[in-house]
């Protein structure tokens, strides 16, 4: 099925054939893709760049919003240097592409998104699934390919299943020389002090991990980035094809996600709202009988007993004033309707949300199915 053509958006709402319907979808965790002054910022930006960044960096040039950018991710996340990527997929092979001839063996999560897949393919190495967050399965591949230089490839947290990657376990047991890739899209402004994602969620300052990400779900932007040491950044801007000659995000992008990063340092009130709905949504949850697992995310997916179903509990919702969508990701069994909630959602939406629910869902969402 074609996915729906909205009218207009608002960071709690969509415009469907002329209908306003309350909307729990995405990933604008924290509002700043409608944030005034993040619009404004870019704004700004395309007064004096234009929409195109026109062509690769390193045969045209970038902007100062690019370095911008780069500097104020680096400063975020507590590391010494940034890269900006056309998108977080992007990202995740600039990341493998430079490990090539350095890396025999990748190790996996098996729950890791699609594009940390294409990312340690991209390394030329060796793919190993270690399970999804099977640590004792990890721990013993590690010790398997240690004199392989082995990198590990994990997201920060996984949203459809409420569970955390443990970072401090894959890293006790990592050889010196290897690598752990984090993509943290989902972890960026929802977990660790200030937003700071998972990595710092833990407390880690380690040279071996290298950070990747979207400028697009937290920061309300577009684009991707890679952070780490300055070494680790630098080999990736030297050695990646993709990062050498593909075109950065837009400068107006950058700039917006340079503004949500100020403004998310300045306003820390802001993750404290995500993560107060964050518990209502998982109250909710308890209260359908269809509580999750894991820790408390932003996310919840509630699955049906097949599509039909879960496309007409969608189709309902849509009767009743929310959009709420149905989907099915790659590599998993089934599908779900994916619940969102973001810095935004007052208390009377996510109360609308809770009846809305308890009426349209098989058995009065008592299901566990």
């Amino acid at each position: 099925m074609r996915p729906h053509a909205f009218e207009r958006r608002t960071a709690t709402t969509v415009t469907l054939r002329g209908a306003e319907l309350l909307a729990f979808a995405g990933t604008d965790y924290l509002g700043f893709a409608h944030h005034p002054e993040v619009l404004a910022a870019c704004r700004r930006a395309l007064d004096e760049h234009g929409l195109s960044p026109t062509a690769a960096r390193h045969s045209s040039g970038g902007s100062v919003w690019h370095d911008q950018c780069e500097e104020a991710l680096a400063e975020f996340l507590g590391v010494e240097s940034a890269l900006v990527l056309g998108a977080g997929w992007i990202a995740d092979f600039a990341a493998g592409e430079a490990q090539q001839g350095s890396c025999r063996a990748a190790l996996l999560d098996a729950d890791a998104h699609p594009s940390l897949v294409t990312g340690a393919r991209a390394s030329g190495a060796d793919c190993y699934d270690f399970g999804p967050g099977d640590l004792t399965r990890a721990h013993a591949l590690i010790d398997r390919f240690g004199d392989a230089t082995p990198s590990v490839w994990t997201d920060g947290v996984y949203p459809q299943i409420g569970r955390m990657a443990g970072l401090p376990d894959l890293l006790r047991v990592l050889p010196n020389d290897g690598t752990l890739v984090v993509d943290d899209s989902h972890g960026i402004g929802v977990t660790g002090p200030g937003g700071r994602g998972t990595v710092t969620a833990f407390g880690l300052v380690d040279d071996r991990i290298v950070q990747t990400g979207s400028l697009g779900k937290s920061l309300g932007a577009s684009g991707g980035f890679v952070a780490g040491s300055a070494q680790k950044v630098e080999t990736i801007r030297r050695r990646s094809d993709v990062a050498r000659t593909s075109a950065p995000p837009p400068p107006a992008a950058c700039a917006a996600a340079t503004k949500a990063l100020d403004i998310l340092q300045a306003e820390p009130a802001r993750v404290d709202r995500l993560h107060k709905n964050t518990g209502a949504l998982h109250r909710i949850a308890r209260r359908l009988g269809r509580e999750q697992p894991g820790r408390f995310l932003p996310v919840l997916p509630l699955r049906l007993p097949d599509e039909a179903t879960g496309r007409a509990v969608a189709a309902a919702l849509i009767g009743h004033g929310l959009f709420v969508p149905w989907m099915r990701y790659p590599g998993t069994d089934g599908g779900c309707l994916r619940v969102a909630v973001n810095a935004e959602h007052s208390e009377a939406q996510i109360s609308r949300l809770a009846s809305v629910l308890g009426e349209v869902l098989p058995d009065g969402g008592t299901s566990n199915a």
